[in-house]
């Protein structure tokens, strides 16, 4: 008798071990007001699997056409000449040189010079005929050939292919060799109404 109520115990010891939390067939257990377990009314969080991959491919897409339309030629410009970011390049790579006729012409522009240089914060001294003061004029020339804001390829009065660099109201023009021509004012209009970025249909970089 005593082994069989241990046999009994045992399986049903095994049977409520086995049975699910709540008994299964019973009523649910009351809410604990904890989120999820609908006795607050709130829905509960899903705990299914989220694709953030769409999202984060959408904002790749993004971000490369904004970076497209910030490139120079890109969408966000008018490809036209003198336009886009980043700094303009040299057809001659900075070359210039100065041949007979550079006095007369330093004597000539030299009130251009001085403004545009004064304006970008160099000061070049009086005096075109005194041989610092034209050489503060050469370093000053170079210095907008080599950081223009805008360079282009066009005629110059008789010269074919002249290059022309602008940077703030100057403009340098260039034989296609490198030798200085002249110095402009854009304010002062005239033959700087010619400039190649004017013509769209004139190369420019």
């Amino acid at each position: 008798m005593i082994r069989f109520l241990a046999i009994l115990a045992l399986v049903i010891r095994l049977a409520l071990h086995r049975r699910p939390p709540g008994g299964g067939d019973g009523p649910n257990p009351p809410p604990t007001g904890k989120p999820g377990d609908g006795g607050d009314g709130k829905p509960s969080q899903s705990t299914g699997k989220v694709d953030a991959s769409s999202d984060v491919g959408k904002a790749q897409d993004t971000t490369a056409e904004i970076a497209k339309r910030g490139r120079p030629g890109g969408e966000g410009t008018t490809g036209r000449p003198g336009e886009g970011s980043g700094p303009k390049k040299d057809p001659l790579d900075g070359k210039t040189s100065y041949g007979k006729n550079a006095v007369p012409h330093f004597r000539k522009h030299a009130q251009h010079i001085r403004t545009a240089a004064r304006a970008d914060g160099v000061e070049i001294p009086g005096g075109a005929g005194k041989p610092e003061t034209q050489q503060a004029m050469k370093d000053y020339i170079q210095r907008v050939v080599d950081n223009p804001e805008q360079v282009g390829v066009g005629r110059y009065m008789s010269v074919e292919g002249a290059i022309w660099s602008r940077r703030g109201d100057l403009i340098i023009v260039r034989k296609p060799d490198g030798e200085w021509i002249t110095a402009l004012s854009v304010k002062s209009g005239g033959a700087a109404g010619g400039a190649p970025w004017n013509n769209p249909s004139t190369p420019a970089n």
